[in-house]
């Protein structure tokens, strides 16, 4: 295995692709269930973060080396492992089509409604292929790179918007009791369930010995980020945040500081395309290599243009409207996360538990 990463470099990876596609598309969808306490969703939401890196933690001292999907093979039998694992490769595969989608809608009906959208998702998934052949510290030194720059510019577009915001917009504060806002936590729960996915990545792993302490400082600080800006959002927009498809795009266009500071949403998309990469090249991996270790190809690399091919095709032909898109795909994709992300590896953990302490005694 010669490419090699940090744990620290895949959490970063995973934190900018959480924030980024989490700050466009959560509020809308926050708002709609929770209302004006969906900084109480995030909250809760976040639970299952640490409790992901609790979970990983476990793998890498129990299975060294070896993927989630290996461990499902090697816990359970060889049979129901290995459909286990192909159900596994079918959703995530679908999720990640449903994030190029995501990501092609975004670019299309801000910047580019004229221009094809096979020209959006095929640019995207071809330079995807390209990082992903080259390995995953690639993606992830990507990652870092990028890291500076949308936190500079994403916190500029909330920062400038101040003056205009309200704290009255936050109360009155749990007006409906707690069952909106848990009934939101399964929105912020499914973005916060994606570090699980580090557990795909443990043989790239160069160091894991402070992975329980970097995982619990990377998810205190997305929990931070994306509190940030949410609340940023709703302070500006109040009953507004549940309208518009992208709320942030629509704070970010009032901007205007007489004529020297304006069209800070251009920095905005440039932001998002970076963050879409890293997050549809991580997902495109995991598959990838996913889907190598199924078929016991010699190399992951076999399978990249094939899969980022399929992917292409698939993108192109899932949920043809925006409206199609947030009504039926976003609740599908957050059902998918919490079965993959959260049910998937509890029921593998469960396992070996159970038969590490039927083989004590």
């Amino acid at each position: 295995m010669k490419e090699k990463t940090t744990s620290f470099q895949l959490l970063i990876t995973l934190y900018i692709g959480i924030i980024t596609t989490g700050m466009l598309m959560m509020p809308r969808q926050l708002y709609r269930i929770a209302s004006l306490n969906l900084w109480l969703s995030i909250i809760i939401g976040s639970l299952f973060g640490y409790f992901s890196i609790i979970v990983i933690t476990v793998f890498l001292h129990t299975f060294k080396n070896k993927t989630l999907t290996e461990i499902t093979e090697e816990t359970l039998s060889p049979y129901f492992g290995r459909a286990l694992t192909f159900i596994f490769i079918i959703l995530t595969f679908y999720c990640e089509a449903y994030f190029v989608r995501q990501y092609t809608n975004f670019i299309s009906t801000n910047f580019y409604p004229e221009t094809p959208r096979y020209i959006i998702i095929g640019s995207m998934v071809m330079v995807c292929c390209f990082a992903v052949y080259h390995g995953i510290e690639v993606i992830c030194r990507c990652a870092l790179i990028a890291l500076p720059f949308i936190l500079l510019f994403f916190s500029l577009g909330s920062s400038l918007s101040f003056p205009e915001m309200s704290f009255v917009n936050l109360l009155p504060i749990l007006d409906k009791g707690l069952i909106p806002p848990l009934g939101g936590s399964s929105v912020s729960l499914a973005w916060f369930s994606e570090f699980i996915l580090i557990s795909l990545c443990t043989p790239f792993i160069r160091q894991s010995k402070t992975f329980l302490k970097d995982g619990f400082i990377t998810v205190t600080i997305t929990l931070i980020t994306l509190l940030f800006f949410t609340v940023s959002i709703l302070l500006f927009l109040s009953a507004f945040t549940g309208v518009p498809l992208y709320p942030y795009m629509v704070s970010v266009r009032y901007i205007s500081i007489g004529r020297f500071l304006e069209h800070i949403e251009a920095l905005v998309m440039a932001m998002w395309i970076v963050g879409a990469f890293v997050k549809i090249s991580f997902y495109l991996f995991i598959i990838v290599h996913s889907s190598a270790t199924f078929l016991r190809l010699s190399s992951y690399k076999l399978n990249a243009l094939p899969i980022s091919f399929l992917l292409f095709l698939f993108s192109l032909w899932i949920h043809p409207s925006s409206q199609n898109l947030f009504k039926i795909g976003s609740p599908l994709v957050n059902t998918i996360n919490i079965l993959v992300n959260l049910c998937y590896p509890l029921f593998i953990l469960g396992f070996v538990l159970f038969k590490k302490k039927n083989s004590a005694y």
